[in-house]
């Protein structure tokens, strides 16, 4: 039972590849690119080094599956395509996308593309789970961890010390470039990771106003005391 759920993870992924490729640009995978995807991978490297390893053929090989990939995404997010049971999402991660977005004014743009990213990254889990370290799983990761990093960042510093208006104009331009069928608009205005961020935003802002303000207070009364 065991062979057979790795397999159905490795079928269930190469198919989800072949839907974002073909979404984007008609067809599916070439056998070439399959063979390419389906190439077993040693050691444990990050993906970059993983990805030096291939010959420089293999290598626009892969970045042109990427990009085709990447952008068939943004086509199946448009639909909120499921790429695993949306039920598994409480499963993995402890909540629903409405239980975990409750308090958000999130739209119904917004929720489609959600449900397919978090579907996506549970199937990017899965995929890691097969017998061998595939290319496939690399690209799949890949992918995950672009799309996360812009739009489903992990709250940090770091993520905070991004201006909201640069992450929000990126998101717009990812957009799109994709071509998908996304109202950018009703996307931008229910999204609750930009709304988070805009209130983190003013906060830091109002209380650097105030610490400025308490600093030339402060300042003008060391210069009244001086000249006294």
């Amino acid at each position: 039972m065991k062979w057979v759920s790795l397999l159905a993870n490795l079928d269930i992924a190469l198919n989800a590849v072949e839907m974002m490729v073909k979404r984007k640009k008609g067809y599916g995978l070439q056998p070439t690119e399959k063979n390419l995807l389906l190439s077993p991978l040693k050691g444990v490297e990050s993906l970059e080094e993983e990805l030096e390893k291939l010959t420089l053929s293999q290598q626009d090989v892969f970045k042109s599956l990427y990009g085709s990939a990447l952008y068939g995404f943004f086509h199946c997010a448009a639909d909120g395509y499921e790429f695993v049971p949306a039920t598994r999402i409480k499963q993995e991660f402890g909540k629903t996308l409405e239980e975990n977005y409750a308090s958000a004014c999130t739209t119904t743009c917004f929720m489609r593309f959600a449900k397919t990213y978090w579907t996506f990254k549970i199937l990017t889990f899965d995929a890691r789970l097969t017998s061998q370290r595939l290319l496939l799983s690399v690209l799949l990761e890949k992918i995950e961890l672009d799309i996360s990093g812009l739009f489903f960042p992990t709250p940090s510093a770091y993520t905070f010390s991004i201006p909201v208006e640069q992450r929000e104009e990126t998101q717009r331009k990812f957009i799109l470039e994709s071509g998908a069928n996304i109202n950018i608009e009703e996307f931008i205005t229910g999204n609750p990771i930009l709304q988070q961020h805009r209130k983190r935003q003013s906060r830091t802002g109002c209380l650097g106003v105030l610490l400025l303000i308490r600093a030339i207070s402060i300042s003008l009364c060391l210069i009244i005391v001086m000249i006294i």
